[in-house]
């Protein structure tokens, strides 16, 4: 066996195990020597010593750029900065159960949260091509969510302030880490109301030749998606991979009541269509009510 092979089958083998869920002899395999928790006397590392014991996931403030940076087969081009403030760490803590993790069951947590979850003072992303670098409120890799701006003020954050983090860090856990590593599994019929053949492409493509003659922009949500996918570009309207639109779908839901989410959806039957899809499917096999953490005022 040639050497090219047997590293391309180990990666192959890796990419597999990890796109299952919470495997306590991958863990031990993989991680576990390197993050040793301590009880201690600090109200943080007492926090998470008990949250790692009750759920199996570690909640990292002190770490290095390979436990971000490392996506199993490429490094990705990130900046943590870390918080050495343990007091903030707290409360940035606090502030993301409120705003995530306490909207979800306890076994569901214990199976379907990620192996790392990383707090951060600023994260600084740039990955992306065409975006320049740019602060992010949380980012998601194949095993862990990270969670920014744990700063000063973090727990004085006003309840619309709130409300808009728990739908960007909800829409990122569930379109970017579960659906987009396989963790939990989407119903085609949720995807094939837009129709497939329109994912990640191009709107203006498919303009008729009288809306090419008359320069009309698609409008996305037509065709049953909530955001276009900003390119830089403004005479193109880009539609959301499968991952992506549901990371949208979940940041709208948990961000929006039921009363203003039906306002977004009721003049775009595709839109709606998806709308009820998503929320009782994922309420009907994982347990989980999407459209209770929307309507949930959070202080």
């Amino acid at each position: 066996m040639s050497t090219r092979y047997l590293i391309t089958t180990i990666l192959l083998a890796l990419v597999g195990l990890t796109g299952c869920q919470k495997e306590d002899s991958l863990h031990a395999t993989l991680d576990k020597p390197k993050y040793e928790l301590q009880l201690g006397d600090n109200p943080t590392d007492q926090f998470v010593y008990q949250f790692y014991q009750d759920n199996g996931s570690y909640i990292l403030y002190d770490y290095d750029s390979l436990d971000y940076c490392w996506n199993l087969t490429r490094i990705m081009d990130l900046e943590f900065v870390k918080q050495p403030n343990k007091d903030l760490v707290l409360k940035g803590i606090q502030t993301m159960k409120k705003v995530w993790v306490d909207f979800y069951p306890a076994e569901f947590v214990k199976r379907y949260f990620p192996y790392k979850i990383m707090l951060a003072d600023t994260i600084w992303d740039s990955s992306s091509s065409i975006l320049p670098r740019h602060e992010a409120f949380c980012f998601s890799a194949i095993n862990y969510v990270a969670f920014g701006r744990v700063h000063e003020g973090v727990e004085a954050l006003s309840s619309d302030s709130l409300k808009t983090l728990s739908g960007l860090i909800n829409g990122i856990f569930w379109g970017q880490y579960l659906c987009k590593y396989n963790r939990v599994s989407i119903p085609q019929q949720f995807y094939q109301v837009s129709g497939e053949e329109y994912y990640n492409e191009n709107l203006q493509n498919y303009r008729t030749n009288e809306e090419v003659e008359n320069n009309v922009k698609l409008d996305p949500r037509k065709y049953g998606f909530l955001d276009e996918i900003y390119d830089g570009l403004d005479e193109t309207v880009n539609t959301p991979t499968y991952e992506e639109d549901v990371e949208q779908f979940v940041r709208y839901i948990t961000s929006h009541t039921e009363e203003e989410m039906l306002a977004i959806v009721k003049d775009f039957p595709k839109l709606e269509d998806k709308y009820y899809i998503l929320k009782a499917f994922i309420l009907d096999t994982y347990r989980v009510d999407i459209q209770t953490i929307g309507n949930t005022v959070i202080n």
